[in-house]
């Protein structure tokens, strides 16, 4: 009972080699990396979190790893130095090859515990975050989930989160995270034929982009330039003319754009031989 309590208060076990079985022993290692002196250490994210680890436990979780360590062209021992990588999330990544588990994984770490798994090449581990993903996608977090699944090359869950935000797209337009979104994104989305706003939704949506990423542009020729690059992907003949008049007409990011994709008409819908729609 004695060396139990000692565990759960964090506390170092002399005769931690005796608990249980080897799972429970490695993660009472990973919980405590000076039970047996580590000889690697990692400077994690932008702020350097210092991170020590065992190479002979990452050399048997991770290809990569054994290469660096183990290889014919091992690396020199010292610390190294992982800028792109998250600290929490490389935190959680250790302690997974160390245990097998990933405890407390949510929405919004996974896709930085992915990015672990991509640059160590982690099949197990990718696995578990694709998976997780597929079963707790929501509107909150679609948006971060696609632009992360398209930097890190996942056509699978990319295919899945862009059917998923097509059918959810009104609720998604109206997400903090929409803006945040990258330009590549963006037009991967409003190229979609099935997305389910209508398209004057979509316009606006796409204006709320355009307006937060033109606050980090300088000169109003590169406003119209991107402004330009993103209007074209909305299906403007789909807008009433008042909503034309009362939109994109008189937002004066968009005038350049708006008159080359749909000049000012006094036509109405019913006046037009059919009707266009996003599903084609």
């Amino acid at each position: 009972m004695e060396k139990m309590d000692a565990v759960e208060n964090g506390e170092v076990t002399e005769d931690w080699q005796n608990m249980g079985d080897m799972k429970e022993r490695l993660s009472y290692l990973a919980e405590h990396m000076d039970a047996i002196s580590t000889n690697i250490s990692f400077t994690a994210g932008p702020n350097k979190l210092k991170i020590l680890a065992h190479k002979f436990m990452l050399g048997l979780g991770s290809p990569v790893f054994h290469s660096m360590f183990f290889g014919k062209l091992k690396e020199d021992d010292g610390e190294i130095d992982i800028p792109d990588v998250d600290a929490d999330a490389f935190q959680f990544f250790i302690r997974y090859l160390y245990t097998g588990q990933i405890d407390g994984m949510s929405m919004e770490n996974v896709m930085r515990i992915m990015y672990c798994g991509k640059k160590y090449w982690v099949e197990s581990l990718l696995d578990k975050c694709r998976l997780f993903v597929q079963e707790n996608l929501s509107v909150d977090s679609a948006c971060e989930v696609l632009h992360m699944a398209d930097l890190l090359e996942e056509k699978t869950m990319s295919e899945l989160t862009s059917i998923f935000l097509a059918r959810s797209a009104f609720d998604i337009f109206q997400s903090p995270d929409w803006v945040l979104i990258g330009e590549n994104t963006l037009v991967n989305i409003l190229q979609m034929a099935d997305l389910d706003a209508d398209e004057i939704r979509v316009y606006e949506a796409a204006k709320r982009w355009v307006e937060h990423a033109s606050a980090n542009l300088q000169t109003n020729e590169e406003k119209k330039q991107l402004a330009s690059r993103i209007f074209k992907h909305v299906r403007m003949p789909l807008l009433t003319p008042s909503q034309i008049a009362n939109g994109p007409a008189v937002v004066s990011l968009c005038i350049s754009s708006c008159t080359l994709i749909y000049p000012p008409c006094s036509c109405s819908n019913s006046s037009l031989p059919f009707q266009f729609s996003r599903n084609i």
